[in-house]
């Protein structure tokens, strides 16, 4: 997937248990929330947005929603993103 950095034109590879959590975060759910959802601990999401905010070369939350966007025409391509996250769901 063609993703960009928040602040360059530098490559990005997320997975998309990353990019679910983006999703998640985006929807306002805690991350207490998305780890239910995701049958994972809130250590292992906090850590993994603190993956995603180096990855994406963020510093804040709310720099997730502005990458977000910058990048949503690559990752609405992604048409099974939301079959990946309710399949997450049902493991």
């Amino acid at each position: 997937m063609n993703l960009k950095s928040l602040n360059s034109e530098k490559d990005v590879s997320l997975t998309v248990f990353e990019i679910s959590i983006v999703w998640f975060l985006m929807t306002g759910m805690s991350v207490s929330n998305i780890a239910d959802w995701l049958s994972t601990t809130p250590v292992l999401v906090n850590s993994r947005i603190k993956k995603i905010l180096k990855k994406i070369e963020a510093e804040h939350h709310a720099h997730l929603v502005i990458w977000f966007l910058k990048n949503r025409e690559s990752i609405l391509k992604l048409k099974c993103l939301e079959y990946l996250i309710l399949m997450r769901r049902c493991r």
